[in-house]
Order: structure tokens, then C-alpha cells, then sequence
């Protein structure tokens, strides 16, 4: 896989980012090196946009960022969370001081077997302490596009609280539950984690 980024600052509030990537090349097929991967289509080998975005500070506290992102990460740098490491189209809105962030967004997934096609709202609370520390809510609802979406999932929430303890030690813990359509059984995710250094 290669992939390209480049990032241009149009004015001191607003930057653009633009990216491309190649899929998976497989140099272990007899196939010709300018074919598609093998039993796949020659398209699977070509070159695709996968980060083409606008972030942009409408003021003091609040952002906004528009297009094409490579990863989606609700939970925020603190918490595990829901985490889609695949191309993703959004609009999302973030309020943040010091103390508290409030983030919103919706959005298509465009890649991956899971949640492909799949359109999605989404929000998150966070709170945030003098020493680092900071707890959290976060909420996801899924809806199916057409018929080629293949998802099952109704909704997750989520829920974080990350404390620091000193200067080097700090305790993760994060529930997650992902709520799915039918006779399927909910699915339930706990995270617990201790880091020092």
C-alpha cells in the first residue's frame, strides 16, 4: 500500500488535506504487475482519494471539518471508543474549552465489508480536569443507505473515564454497547487499561 498526504493552510483558521492511497498489492500471484490483485477486478489496484477535507475555526471555540477523513474516531484521544479505520465522508461540528467538549457530526462509511454504505449521527461529551483527566459520553446511530448495506448495528453509546495519578501513571476504563436490529444479541465491550511512562 502506498498513500500520499499533503496539507495546505489557506489562512491562519482554515486548512485543507488531501490524500490518496493505493490498495493492497499482492506480490506473491503470477499475475501481470499492472492487474488488479488476483481474483479481484483490475479497479481493486487503482489509486482512490482517501482523505479530502476542510477544517476551518469558526471562532473562539468552535470548529468545523468537512469531506473525506481516513479514520473515524468517536471516544475522542482519551477513550478506546468506536474506532473505523477506513474512508469515511462527514460534516462534524466540535465545541471545545478547556473544561468540556461538545462534538456532532453525520456521515457515510465508504469503504469496509461491515458498514459500507452505511450512514450514521453521531455526538460526544467530554469533560476535562486541571491534571489531564477527563470522562466522556459518546453516542452512534447507524442507518442502512439501501439494501447493499449490509450492517446490523442500530446504535452503540459509550462511555470513558480516563484519571491521571501523578505524573506517569494513568487508569483507562471504557463500556461500550453496540445495539443490533433483529434477533441478534447486543454486544457488550469493556475496556480496562493502566499506563505508566
Amino acid at each position: 500500500r502506498v498513500r500520499l498526504r499533503a496539507t495546505a493552510n489557506v489562512n491562519d483558521k482554515t486548512t485543507v488535506t488531501y490524500g490518496i492511497s493505493s490498495n493492497d498489492h499482492n506480490f506473491g500471484d503470477n499475475n501481470a504487475a499492472s492487474s488488479g490483485r488476483q481474483g479481484e477486478k483490475q479497479e481493486s489496484a487503482d489509486i482512490f482519494t482517501d482523505i479530502a477535507k476542510v477544517d476551518t475555526q469558526l471562532g473562539a471555540h468552535l470548529t468545523a471539518s468537512v469531506g473525506r477523513t481516513d479514520t473515524y474516531v468517536l471516544g475522542g484521544d482519551n477513550a478506546y471508543g468506536f474506532q473505523y479505520g477506513d474512508v469515511f465522508d462527514r460534516a462534524e461540528l466540535k465545541y471545545a474549552t478547556d473544561k468540556f467538549a461538545a462534538t456532532a457530526g453525520y456521515g457515510k462509511f465508504k469503504e469496509g465489508d461491515d458498514l459500507l454504505a452505511a450512514k450514521t449521527g453521531y455526538g460526544e461529551l467530554e469533560g476535562f480536569f486541571g491534571n489531564g483527566s477527563a470522562v466522556g459520553v459518546y453516542y452512534n446511530s447507524f442507518n442502512k443507505a439501501d439494501s447493499t448495506t449490509t450492517t446490523n448495528a442500530d446504535d452503540l453509546w459509550g462511555a470513558y473515564a480516563s484519571v491521571n495519578m501523578g505524573s506517569k501513571w494513568n487508569a483507562l476504563a471504557n463500556y461500550e454497547r453496540v445495539n443490533l436490529r433483529g434477533d441478534n444479541d447486543n454486544k457488550d465491550v469493556w475496556i480496562g487499561k493502566l499506563t505508566y511512562g
